[in-house]
């Protein structure tokens, strides 16, 4: 689970409660729990609503580096 944490960029947040977790950090958060299972395919839906340019090109390079 921690290597999940790594990969979202949320390994130093390990200790915080989630309500302190910005929108984008949820979501990242979201990715890191559905790849706790290693599923085969993930599909998600509207995976960068609602959240800043910046925080949106994390994720987006964060689910590169997961088909990777």
């Amino acid at each position: 689970m921690h290597e999940n944490f790594e990969l979202i960029g949320l390994s130093d947040r390990l200790k915080d409660k989630v309500e302190k977790y910005s929108g984008s950090m949820k979501r990242g958060l979201n990715i890191g729990v559905a790849l706790i299972h290693k599923p085969k395919m993930l599909i998600m839906d509207e995976l960068t609503a609602g959240i800043d340019p910046q925080s949106r090109n994390h994720i987006l390079e964060t689910v590169k580096n997961i088909k990777q």
